[in-house]
C-alpha cells in the first residue's frame, strides 16, 4: 500500500463515524482534522490548507453539510468537497446545489478512499 499525503477536513456530528474515518485516513498516510459542526468547520478551515473536505449532510448543530460545503467553496473555489449521507434524498439535494461528489452511507472503505483521492488496496 502506497500512501498519498492528503490533508482532509472531516465534518461529521457522529463521534464514532468521525473517529473511524479519521483512523482510516491516517492508516492510508493522510492527515485528518475532525469537527462536529459547520461552525467548527469554519473555525478550522483556511484556504489552501486542505486537499479535501468530507462533510455529512445531516449535521445536528447549525447549518447542514450542503450549506457548509457551499460556504467553504465560496472561500476556496476549486476545493474538492465530498458530501456524504445515509438519506438517499440528500444526493439529489447535493447535486441540485452543484455538489457532484456524493458518498452514500453506509459505504465501503474502498469507496471512501476513492472519494478522498487516497490509494487503498483493501
Amino acid at each position: 500500500m502506497t500512501a498519498i499525503s492528503k490533508r482532509i477536513l472531516i465534518v461529521e456530528d457522529d463521534a464514532d463515524v468521525r473517529r473511524c474515518i479519521a483512523r482510516f485516513v491516517y492508516r492510508l498516510g493522510g492527515e485528518a482534522v475532525t469537527v462536529a459542526s459547520g461552525p467548527d468547520a469554519f473555525q478550522s478551515f483556511r484556504p489552501r490548507q486542505f486537499d479535501v473536505v468530507l462533510t455529512d449532510v445531516d449535521l445536528k448543530e447549525g447549518m447542514d453539510g450542503i450549506a457548509v460545503a457551499k460556504e467553504l467553496l465560496a472561500q476556496e473555489p476549486g476545493l474538492r468537497v465530498v458530501v456524504m449521507s445515509g438519506n438517499p434524498k440528500n444526493e439529489a439535494l447535493a447535486q441540485n446545489a452543484g455538489l457532484r461528489d456524493f458518498l452514500a452511507k453506509p459505504f465501503h472503505f474502498s469507496a471512501l478512499a476513492l472519494a478522498l483521492g487516497l490509494e487503498y488496496c483493501g
